[in-house]
């Protein structure tokens, strides 16, 4: 009799040990989801505020006024791509928004597609939803979405996006890189891997340590 109430406390042990580790888990998980996206983001938002101070003013103020595909333009795309491969983000651009609802993309940073000379056109639809477009264009805030899907291209990112001031301190266009949900999954993956495998390990520990004070 005694024997069998042994046993039925350590299965009862085990079994809430591992009830708790699985909650602990599921809480863990969640929890690191949303701060590697917030920590990702942030990092690029720096990143941005970067690329967007450094740019070269008066050659892309000439593209403003022209929207044409000529020198300043390319000095603008090579700069954008330089930045982008340094990154290794999706995509880094510039994009105007001047109206509350919806966003163009002016230059993408992305190499030169002999085959397609006019991909990326200039005033493209940008798939910035309206609640971070309406937060630039009313209070000239930087901002991130949650996670879109670009059908034409076939990619599923966040985009974070500041703006670009001229010499005044005037917004003149916004700059924003978009960031692969691949690469915010790798670093998921591997933050929580690391965080299962404590978990485990601790629940292990305490029915071990269950056991041991039940037998002596």
């Amino acid at each position: 009799m005694k024997s069998f109430k042994l046993k039925l406390i350590i299965v009862l042990s085990i079994v809430l040990v591992t009830f708790f580790i699985g909650i602990s888990m599921y809480t863990s998980y969640t929890k690191i989801e949303d701060t590697v996206e917030e920590a990702i983001a942030n990092q690029n938002l720096e990143a941005a505020k970067s690329i967007a101070k450094a740019i070269d003013l008066e050659t892309y103020e000439r593209f403003l006024k022209e929207r044409n595909r000529d020198e300043d333009y390319w000095t603008i795309r090579h700069y954008l791509n330089d930045a982008r491969e340094k990154l290794g983000v999706l995509y880094v651009y510039t994009m105007e928004i001047d109206n509350p609802t919806t966003s163009k993309v002016l230059i993408v940073g992305y190499p030169e597609n002999k085959d397609n000379p006019n991909d990326f056109l200039i005033g493209e639809a940008c798939t910035v939803p309206e609640a971070q477009v309406k937060l630039a264009y009313e209070e000239g805030k930087q901002f991130v979405t949650e996670i879109l899907e670009d059908t034409k291209y076939g990619h599923h990112y966040i985009t974070v996006g500041t703006p670009i001031m001229n010499g005044e301190g005037e917004i003149i266009s916004y700059l924003s890189i978009d960031i692969s949900t691949d690469t915010l999954d790798g670093i998921k993956e591997t933050v929580i891997n690391s965080n299962i495998v404590l978990l485990v390990l601790s629940g292990l520990f305490v029915i071990i340590v269950i056991i041991k004070a039940r037998l002596y």
